[in-house]
């Protein structure tokens, strides 16, 4: 009877509690994307650390508790480190989950990237029965002598993310071996699951809002869905609201006082028959800013170390100090340019001084002006950092003159390539003539004639102290004109 009992408890562990990996990251979610899909490991370029406490069904003895730690950090650049512990106790019964994940974040575009997880994972499950009583009421020595049975077991989890712009869409399953685990007196198993998740950040000044999404499928038990929606402002607080088709309701809030540190609550309550016993369910997480990345690549509730407030005359001092030095630098290069590839073809050699290049790119606008239409701009038309190489999200915008071009052969167009004013003026020039060839090149492709279609390299104008990346990423574009 006892051995019937004690594999009946086995099998109970395995049918109708998760492991503990499998519990989704519920209110962690709002603060800590790893604890959803650990390819977002490094992700963000912070070394960051989270603790978490979540009691469910809260005044039910023996309901789930469950605690996580983990940490991610970017590594060597686009690869990510992680760790995560959680461990869960319900009643009786107690499961450990450790893993460490390795990601590589592979860049598609300059918007859009594909991150892959793997984690492989130390599983450890064991029930205790030296507390259980009998119909006395008490302690009972057969079920003592059973105390601390546990097994262990090893898996691993994939999971894949993708991003674009604000867009962020993944896909976890956490237990890809999912091995028996076997017990002394018995064997216990967890089902599969597979879980996605999208969400996308809206972003007005100070203001994020960030619609969820989440679906999790368990092999033979079913999904359930969860939709929630999180505000944040300033990144200094946030509150958010979610619904799961399990029946529960959650709310939460958080803040970041230090801008290091950041705590988050999320309370949930349920509306079936037996979340109505209980006080519901309730999580905190704390997050720790190790080390800040430079540059993030999405949201995050971390902003840094305070900064005291600048000195409006100190600034415009250094400005002063900075446009001198860069003018200084940008001669020096220049010189070398225009002196050691005097005799490099490929590298064009305007008859310009340094300090006059920006005359001569204005009366070769004028000249331009003067035998062709206003031009038109073809923002999507764009190329690989300092390269002539041409991205294929470019061809659909420049088909349509190639469309234009065929319903009327008689027209000509010029093909302008401006790049930013960074930098050396002689190979900017170089660099935006070659651009504007390989736009040409494609359209000779597509079956226009090569003598249709005139290219010209230019320098934009712009203030040369706008060095923020939107600004400058603008400013190297391509503009097509038709002939008067």
């Amino acid at each position: 009877m006892i051995k019937r009992i004690l594999t009946a408890s086995a099998l109970i562990l395995g049918s109708t509690l998760a492991m503990a990996q499998d519990f989704s990251a519920n209110g962690q979610y709002y603060i800590n994307k790893y604890s959803v899909a650990p390819a977002y490991a490094g992700f963000n370029g912070n070394a960051e650390g989270f603790l978490g406490y979540r009691s469910t069904l809260g005044g039910i003895d023996g309901a789930p508790k469950i605690m996580r730690a983990d940490a991610n950090a970017q590594f060597m650049g686009n690869m990510g480190l992680g760790m995560q512990i959680v461990n869960e106790k319900s009643g009786n019964f107690s499961n450990t989950v450790a893993y460490l994940t390795y990601a590589y974040h592979l860049q598609l575009d300059n918007d859009m990237s594909l991150s892959f997880g793997l984690s492989p994972t130390l599983i450890r499950s064991a029930f205790n029965l030296g507390h259980a009583t009998t119909e006395s009421s008490s302690a009972d020595p057969v079920f003592a002598s059973q105390a601390g049975m546990s097994a262990t077991g090893f898996d691993a989890g994939f999971s894949v993310m993708f991003n674009m712009q604000n867009l962020y869409f993944s896909i976890n399953a956490p237990r890809l071996i999912c091995g028996d685990l076997k017990f002394k007196n018995g064997i216990a198993n967890a089902n599969r699951s597979i879980m996605a998740d999208v969400s996308y950040v809206i972003e007005n000044n100070k203001l994020e809002i960030e619609p969820v999404a989440n679906v999790d499928y368990t092999f033979g038990e079913g999904v359930s869905v969860m939709g929630a929606a999180v505000v944040r402002y300033n990144k200094r607080a946030w509150m958010q609201m979610s619904y799961s088709t399990d029946k529960w309701i959650g709310v939460g809030a958080g803040f970041n006082a230090t801008g290091r540190i950041a705590v988050n609550y999320q309370y949930e309550m349920g509306t079936s028959l037996l979340a109505k016993q209980s006080s519901g369910n309730h999580e905190v997480t704390v997050g720790f800013l190790i080390n800040k990345a430079k540059k993030t690549k999405m949201p995050t509730v971390f902003i840094g170390e305070e900064t005291k407030p600048e000195n409006p005359k100190k600034d415009n001092k250094d400005i002063q100090k900075l446009y001198k030095e860069i003018d200084r630098l940008d001669n020096k290069i220049d010189n070398y340019h225009n002196g050691a590839q005097a005799d490099n073809n490929a590298a064009p050699t305007p008859d310009e001084t340094p300090n006059k290049w920006m005359d001569n790119e204005a009366k070769e606008e004028n000249e331009i002006a003067e035998k062709w239409d206003a031009p038109v701009n073809m923002p999507n038309v764009k190329f690989g950092y300092g390269s002539a190489k041409m991205f294929s999200s470019s061809y659909a915008a420049i088909n349509m003159f190639v469309s234009e071009m065929t319903r009327n052969t008689g027209k000509k167009v010029m093909v302008i390539a401006y790049v930013d004013c960074m930098g050396s003026k002689a190979f900017a020039k170089a660099l935006a003539k070659k651009r504007a060839e390989a736009v040409k090149s494609y359209m000779v492709s597509k079956g226009i004639a090569g003598n249709r279609i005139e290219t010209r390299g230019a320098i934009s104008r712009n203030n040369r102290m706008e060095l923020e990346p939107s600004i400058r990423y603008n400013e190297n574009r391509v503009e097509i004109r038709f002939q008067k």
